[in-house]
Formats: structure tokens, C-alpha cells, sequence
């Protein structure tokens, strides 16, 4: 795990879901730290494997369980707004969520990691409450970032867009992102 910072207004927050290192315990805690030290970069953006919210593998699994009980609090206080999950060889998008419900304040979870890979059959979004769209394919999320918004157009190996999304980056860390 660890953290990849470009200039003042972007920064990757690279975690590991139980390969080499556990979710709870001291990666939670550098998490803690590594969110606080970057209070104010307009786009914090965590990526790792195992997602929250899974797209066709069980809700309950452990390593998904642990993730939404040691990190979401944390993304949350942090003020992310948009995490980027993999492992299900899927195309997903979570409406945004705070504290396991639906909330406008609340992170974007995009996934799960499809591009050169086999996909898999997805959960209906009609009927699981945490996914906005879900899809069986092969796909590139193309992130455009600027001063004021994010950007996130999805395509599918054939270049057609399956999904856009935007996102207004709070006023309070315009201009305001520090990074010791």
C-alpha cells in the first residue's frame, strides 16, 4: 500500500485487499494518516482490488466485509467522493453511498477491473441496492480531471460509451490542495 501524488490536485491512494497485507491493522491505520495528511487535494482518488460492493461475487464475503468496515468510514471523513474497486471482471457503478446507504454526500464506487479479461455474470441492479449499472463487458474508465469537476467516461473495447459520470469537486479544496 501506499500513496502516489501528482502536483497538489491529485493524489492515488494505492491499498492492498489481503494479498500481501490485511485490510484492518496497520494498513487502516496509515490509511487514517495517509487521508489526513491529504486534506484539501481536490481529487483523492483510492484504488485497490477486492471491492466494497461487489458486482457478481457474494456481498458478504470477508475480505468485501472488511473493506466496508475499516476503510468507507475513513473515505467518508476524508470527503472522497469516488473510489475505483477491481476483482469481479465486470463493469460497475455504485450510486454514491455514505455509512451503507444511498446518499447524495455520499462515494462512488466504479469498477471492477474488465479490460483484457474474461468477464463475469453481474447482479441485477434492479434488485441490489448498491449498484446503479452493472454490465458483462470489457471496459476502460477514461478520468478527466479539471479544476472544478471530474470526468469519468466508461468505454467498451469497442470505443462505445456505456457510461459518463460527473462530479463537482467541493469549493472548500479549489486551489487549497497541500501535500507535505
Amino acid at each position: 500500500f501506499g500513496a502516489l501524488d501528482v502536483g497538489d490536485y491529485l493524489s492515488f491512494v494505492l491499498l492492498d485487499t489481503n494479498h500481501l497485507y490485511p485490510v484492518a491493522g496497520e494498513q487502516t491505520e496509515w490509511l487514517a494518516a495517509a487521508l489526513e495528511k491529504r486534506k484539501g487535494v481536490p481529487h483523492l482518488l483510492p484504488v485497490y482490488h477486492v471491492p466494497a460492493y461487489p458486482s457478481a461475487r457474494d456481498f458478504d464475503e470477508p475480505v468485501h466485509a472488511a473493506v466496508r468496515e475499516h476503510w468507507l468510514p475513513l473515505f467518508e471523513k476524508a470527503g472522497v467522493k469516488l473510489a475505483f474497486e477491481n476483482h469481479d471482471h465486470t463493469f460497475k457503478v455504485t450510486p454514491p453511498i455514505k455509512a451503507g446507504k444511498v446518499d447524495p454526500e455520499g462515494v462512488v464506487y466504479l469498477g471492477d477491473g474488465a479490460w483484457a479479461v474474461h468477464v463475469r455474470d453481474v447482479h441485477d441492479p434492479a434488485t441490489t441496492w448498491y449498484l446503479e449499472k452493472a454490465l458483462s463487458v470489457n471496459h476502460v474508465h477514461e478520468v478527466i480531471l479539471e479544476k472544478e469537476r471530474r470526468t469519468v467516461v466508461s468505454h467498451d473495447v469497442d470505443g462505445n460509451e456505456i457510461h459518463r459520470m460527473e462530479q463537482a469537486v467541493d469549493d472548500a479544496l479549489l486551489g487549497s490542495g497541500e501535500v507535505a
